[in-house]
């Protein structure tokens, strides 16, 4: 379980980071190619934001340089159990030797750190505080909503004739309250646009069309699910300005991208429609709730892209070269690369010496056998790693078993090399004895290296 809520830390800090560097590359981009389409506005925030979402990646392997492992040049453990045939024998315990790893293993160390935990519950509250604040809000917004007066006829005539000329098939209510407005919302009704009726009565037939087609094109392109869509998005990262930055200018593509269908569809109405939109931010009031485009900086923004709208168009190629930089964007935060050599040309590991007192006449064994002592010593490429085995195993009882079936056959082999040595002893003083005779000191040297061979063979299968 730690294993994984460190996982998720580390992802969810990976994310945000990515979050973070693909807001700042996608405005300098923007802001290069001076790009004027809102779609493409709204996508390129969009893409920002699921950066944040994108916690595992996949792996690619590139052809790079062959690897030549390193090679062990000496394993030693303890002390031997024989240099000599008639030296006598003993074994004694290895000192413990502290461990000295090159790599450490950081799992380990932080397993038993209790902080990944706290950072994940610190990252849970938040996320429902911020849920809470939400459902908050729209529950203030709809107990402050005034209950709508019914609005003129010709009022509810204009805007279901621009429902129809855009294409939305969903009838929305006109409700008109006073000094309130002009904001598309949903209630559990559905869809609703509220107007503000003092100030609607001052606007002229072609300032209120505009105003109308702004608010049906927010219906047409679902825009209120949108905005919500990519709130959610930013959620896991709320403890992130730059998501929110991320967010707000997505708000402002929205309002840009229905301005655009304004211009379009009524450029002859295009001044009408700012000075519409300056009279509403100046004597109409807003929940807190509603766009945050309409007054300050962004109505200033949005009335200076309104009237230099017909000189803004984008060439395919500009789209395609963000279209394309986009995606590489992506490719990046998702795409692990990484260098692997040939596995034909890969170098096969060689067969490591071992002995109990590293001794050069040591036995040699391939480097995946296990050692049986309590520390190693490893010499590689110049570096020098020693490792107390018994600190790493003296927990597993596989690992205390084995050791004492280890002293166990250390001891057998023990008592037969005393035995041998007895039978030895008589052979190599008739040996001395005999040295004229050739016959006689072929047969005892035959017979002493048959006892050699035998003692040999048990050392190495003491079973």
């Amino acid at each position: 379980m730690m294993d994984f809520i460190m996982w998720l830390v580390l992802a969810l800090g990976r994310a945000s980071l990515a979050l973070s560097i693909s807001a700042v590359l996608v405005c300098a981009l923007l802001w290069a190619l001076n790009t004027r389409t809102a779609a493409l506005h709204q996508i390129a925030w969009c893409v920002v934001l699921l950066q944040g979402w994108l916690l595992a990646g996949w792996s690619v392997e590139l052809p790079g340089p062959e690897r030549r492992p390193d090679s062990l040049s000496s394993v030693s453990t303890g002390t031997s159990l024989f240099s000599k045939i008639n030296s006598p024998v003993s074994v004694r315990e290895p000192a413990s030797v502290p461990m000295r790893l090159p790599q450490r293993n950081h799992s380990a160390i932080w397993r038993p750190a209790c902080w990944p935990l706290c950072l994940l519950a610190i990252w849970a509250l938040g996320m429902v505080g911020i849920v809470a604040r939400s459902l908050w809000q729209y529950w203030d917004f709809m107990r402050r909503l005034p209950d709508p007066q019914p609005a003129p006829a010709d009022w509810v005539r204009e805007w279901k004739q621009l429902l129809r000329e855009e294409q939305v098939e969903t009838d929305i209510p006109l409700w008109s309250i006073e000094r309130l407005g002009p904001f598309l919302c949903w209630l559990p009704g559905g869809y609703r646009l509220v107007i503000p009726a003092s100030i609607w009565r001052d606007l002229s037939p072609s300032q209120r069309t505009a105003v109308l087609r702004h608010e049906a094109a927010h219906a047409r392109n679902h825009d209120v699910w949108k905005t919500l869509s990519v709130r959610l998005l930013a959620l896991p990262h709320w403890f992130n300005p730059l998501a929110w930055w991320a967010v707000r200018s997505f708000d402002e593509s929205v309002e840009w991208a229905c301005d655009e269908r304004v211009s379009r569809r009524s450029p002859h109405a295009v001044t009408d429609y700012a000075r519409a939109l300056l009279s509403l931010a100046k004597d109409s009031k807003r929940l807190s709730l509603t766009a945050s485009a309409a007054s300050g900086r962004g109505l200033v923004v949005r009335v200076r892209r309104l009237l230099s709208l017909p000189r803004m168009e984008d060439s395919r190629m500009k789209k395609g070269t963000i279209a394309v930089l986009l995606c590489v964007l992506c490719g990046l935060h998702v795409l692990r690369f990484e260098l692997a050599a040939d596995e034909g040309t890969a170098a096969t590991p060689k067969a490591v010496p071992v002995g109990l007192d590293g001794a050069s006449n040591a036995t040699a064994v391939p480097k995946s056998q296990t050692a049986t002592g309590q520390t190693a010593t490893a010499q590689t490429a110049g570096r020098e790693a020693v490792v107390d085995v018994n600190f790493l195993f003296k927990n597993l009882p596989e690992f205390k078993r084995k050791m004492d079936e280890v002293k166990q056959s250390i001891q057998k082999v023990e008592k037969e090399l005393r035995f041998r040595k007895f039978q030895t002893e008589p052979l190599t003083e008739r040996l001395t004895r005999v040295a004229a005779d050739k016959e006689e000191y072929k047969a005892v040297e035959l017979k002493l290296a048959k006892l050699h061979s035998k003692i040999k063979t048990m050392v190495v299968h003491p079973d």
